[in-house]
């Protein structure tokens, strides 16, 4: 839950969600394609840090904490969104 609040409290946004997939409408917001392009890949890596987080925890006894992911996911998003050629708004959004 941490995690997904960092991402909603990065993007000035709130949403409810049930299942997996209304994470997925974060990407239906009129925002840029250039930030589209940063939420998707940012959604996929806390999916996974989660995964590997159960994973470490269940089969090696082992905690990561929370605000080590988020540098994990920053950086990862970083390189995913870095090879992007989308342009982006001139405003806020």
């Amino acid at each position: 839950m941490k995690l997904w609040n960092w991402l909603f409290s990065t993007l000035n946004t709130s949403i409810q969600f049930n299942s997996v997939e209304d994470f997925w409408l974060l990407l239906d917001r009129n925002w840029s394609h250039q930030c589209k392009l940063v939420i998707k890949p940012c959604i996929v890596n806390i999916q996974n840090f989660i995964w590997f987080t159960r994973s470490k925890i269940r089969f090696q006894n082992k905690l990561l904490h929370w605000k080590s992911a988020i540098n994990l996911i920053i950086a990862k998003t970083s390189i995913a969104s870095n090879n992007t050629k989308q342009t982006s708004r001139g405003d806020m959004l």
